[in-house]
């Protein structure tokens, strides 16, 4: 099983609980996939989105699963298609049984 959480990250104003909450539903070896990119509205997004780096948010983002300790894997992709937004994925892997 998977959850994709797309484009919504930088909007969450309790980040831990959300994905510490995932990890409990997914079955043992759930996967968490967020897909993120640069692209937010300014007016919405939590702070830390509009004060970090691109690279230093896909890190805020990778703390959100690893501070939950409910993900045993964490991993990144980038998945940005030539000449257009970047689309970057943090993949978040519960412990198989």
């Amino acid at each position: 099983d998977a959850i994709v959480l797309a484009v919504s990250v930088q909007y969450l104003t309790d980040p831990f609980t959300v994905f510490a909450d995932i990890a409990r539903c997914l079955v043992p070896g759930g996967l968490c996939i967020v897909a993120m990119s640069h692209r937010c509205f300014p007016t919405k997004a939590v702070q830390a989105f509009h004060q970090l780096s691109p690279p230093d948010r896909v890190g805020l983002v990778a703390s959100y699963m690893s501070t939950s300790e409910a993900y045993d894997t964490i991993e990144f992709a980038d998945r940005s298609p030539p000449g257009a937004d970047p689309l970057w994925l943090i993949y978040g892997r519960t412990p198989p049984r």
